[in-house]
């Protein structure tokens, strides 16, 4: 019996052993195992983060106190800028002048240029600029000076980010699509088949034509701002201390009259003078006639006299 119980006692210590040896594993390996999944967690939160913090996708889950939405990105706007100006000068073609140096001194341009006369005197000009936009901002700072008087200066902008990423999007996917007709041109083996890639390859070439040109336009927008400038002359004030004095207002007025007076006769007298030989001629012809109609008329009364006296001694016989 002892030695049945002995052996009976082996082979539970073993059968003991072995199941303490099976969950040591089992738990080794779930420890391994709920190891690796945490790294890969923390390695998929880091990667939603660092995408939070450029911009991209806020990660899944209920807010935090304080947090808020996904950030905007603000480090590459593409931003049409527009400036409208409004100028006042005593000095017109001064102003001018100004205008269009410090235009060439940032590196910009002049698109179109008007100057309309209203006046004899005054004059106004309109001006579409074209300046570099990191530049805006200092050109329209130079007019604040003593030959310019800022009427109205405003700036506005228009963001185009999501346009412009959009024509890149899609000028992209037209490259591709090109690239895979040219492939799909070099492994044709029917002319049905050439053709009809050749017309896919013509419509991507033109889409991609297309959407280059509106890039184009967009860039030269955002690297160029539009300053629409309008320039007035302003009439030069001649008003001075003295010229409120009714005396002696009263004064001058009276020297312009005797001036205009004295004008007039010396104008009269070299009139005369300048056409003495026509009027001499004319008061010749003049006199001339005269003295033939009063002759004739002499004739006249006398012979009406000379019948009315026949008449009468007629009548006394």
């Amino acid at each position: 019996m002892n030695k049945r119980n002995g052996i009976m006692l082996f082979l539970f210590s073993l059968i003991l052993i072995f199941m303490t040896a099976c969950s040591s594993e089992d738990q080794s390996e779930t420890n391994t195992i709920g190891d690796s999944d945490m790294e890969m967690a923390v390695e998929d939160d880091a990667a939603e983060q660092e995408a939070y913090d450029e911009g991209g996708i806020r990660p899944e889950g209920p807010m935090e106190d304080g947090e808020t939405d996904a950030p905007v990105d603000t480090t590459d706007r593409k931003i049409m800028y527009n400036a409208n100006l409004e100028l006042t000068t005593r000095k017109y073609d001064t102003a001018v002048q100004f205008i269009e140096e410090e235009t060439n001194r940032v590196d910009g341009y002049i698109l179109n240029k008007e100057t309309h006369r209203y006046d004899a005197h005054f004059r106004s000009g309109y001006f579409t600029i074209r300046i570099p936009a990191e530049n805006l901002q200092t050109f329209l700072n130079q007019f604040e000076t003593d030959l310019f008087q800022v009427e109205y200066n405003a700036i506005s902008g228009q963001d185009v980010t999501d346009q412009y990423v959009d024509l890149e999007t899609r000028l992209n996917t037209q490259k591709q699509l090109e690239e895979r007709l040219l492939t799909f041109m070099e492994e044709a083996e029917s002319t049905e088949d050439l053709l009809q890639i050749s017309r896919d390859l013509a419509n991507a070439q033109l889409e991609i034509e297309r959407l280059t040109g509106q890039l184009n336009f967009l860039d030269n927008r955002i690297d160029y701002a539009t300053v629409d400038l309008r320039l007035q002359e302003e009439e030069v004030s001649t008003i001075k201390d003295g010229d409120l004095n009714i005396w002696q207002r009263t004064k001058d007025q009276w020297v312009r009259s005797y001036d205009a007076v004295i004008i007039f006769f010396s104008n009269l007298f070299v009139y005369i003078v300048g056409n003495l030989p026509v009027i001499i001629i004319f008061i010749v012809i003049a006199s001339v006639i005269g003295v033939f109609v009063r002759r004739r008329y002499k004739k006249q009364p006398k012979s009406h006299h000379s019948l009315r006296n026949e008449d009468k001694q007629d009548t006394d016989q």
